[in-house]
């Protein structure tokens, strides 16, 4: 994962700042990113300022391809904002799903060898080198036997435990058919592409608002929903002030059209910076989904 092309710019007053740049995904599996590391540096190239940023939108980087994103970095002294400005990625999970929490199998090791001295270590009675019971104490000294109480206890313990195996096997599977059914958007691209769109300025009683509206054509034999789209605005001059994801909970039959909305809060003031638009389907997830 590579941002690229990163610029700090004022948002509406001179003291307020905002990191606009591109996302490269040169993998073959879609990230969604979640933090990305933005660092400040001096003339000489030393650390002067670092910023651990989170990305509320949590957009979907496809595979092989590059999103656009705005991050907002807040108040910044002067000599921080005209600094020499990187970033890269600092934390990212699976596009496709969510990670699956983490399973870790402790193991007890077994050691099946008698005790060596010759007395009994529970009661000290004397006993031959060879016996497997204490004959006071009715212990057992060994692991080595099938009349131990313990290893007949494993010819039940065991199969449970590999039937339960089994059984959280297949409700693994069948979790993963009924809540993530494959395939997932990225084994399938182009499969939701834009028709057409419109950029509409609205000024509500919480400030401007744009609402990106358009025609969404699903060109494959399976249903989509919870898409999630990418917006990129440009100035006249084609040069990128503005990106949003947002996401839409409709259902796009297979082989038809659905008309969509995504509401953007703009980080610029003047309208007549946003002179053109660009939306695009990053991740979706399949119809048959059961949520």
């Amino acid at each position: 994962m590579d941002v690229v092309r990163l610029a700090v710019e004022a948002m509406g007053d001179s003291t307020r700042y905002a990191a606009l740049g591109f996302i490269t995904n040169r993998s073959r599996v879609p990230w969604r990113i979640r933090e990305l590391e933005v660092r400040f540096l001096n003339p000489d190239g030393s650390l002067l300022d670092v910023r651990h940023l989170s990305l509320n939108d949590l957009p979907v980087v496809p595979p092989a391809a590059e999103s656009a994103f705005r991050v907002q970095l807040g108040r910044l002294p002067e000599r921080v904002a005209t600094a020499t400005v990187t970033a890269r990625v600092h934390h990212a999970t699976d596009g496709d799903r969510s990670p699956d929490p983490d399973c870790v199998a402790s193991r007890r090791p077994m050691n099946a060898d008698p005790p060596t001295p010759r007395a009994c270590p529970y009661c000290d009675e004397l006993i031959s080198l060879a016996a497997k019971v204490c004959p006071r104490c009715r212990q057992w000294l060994t692991w080595r036997s099938l009349r131990h109480p313990l290893a007949q206890s494993l010819f039940v313990v065991l199969p449970l435990m590999l039937g339960c195996g089994a059984l959280l096997v297949l409700a693994a599977n069948r979790f993963q058919q009924v809540f993530l059914p494959r395939p997932f958007y990225s084994e399938v691209p182009g499969a939701l592409a834009v028709r057409e769109s419109w950029l509409n300025w609205v000024e509500t009683t919480n400030g401007p608002r744009i609402y990106v509206t358009g025609i969404l054509t699903n060109r494959s034999d399976l249903p989509w929903r919870d898409i999630e789209f990418e917006c990129r605005f440009a100035d006249s001059s084609g040069r990128m002030v503005d990106a949003a994801h947002g996401r839409t909970f409709m259902t796009v039959p297979a082989r038809d059209d659905a008309a969509f909305r995504v509401a953007v809060t703009p980080g610029r003031p003047a309208r007549a910076e946003y002179y053109t638009h660009e939306v695009r389907v990053t991740t979706a997830r399949s119809g048959h989904s059961a949520f």
